[in-house]
């Protein structure tokens, strides 16, 4: 959800982190 994404960003803000949740990636590019 939104507070994954946030902590996502953080960890890793070219999105490396966020590949491993592809459904986030969605969230993501909205």
């Amino acid at each position: 959800p939104a507070l994954v994404d946030n902590v996502l960003k953080m960890l890793s803000p070219d999105g490396s982190v966020r590949q491993l949740m592809p459904n986030e990636q969605q969230a993501e590019e909205a």
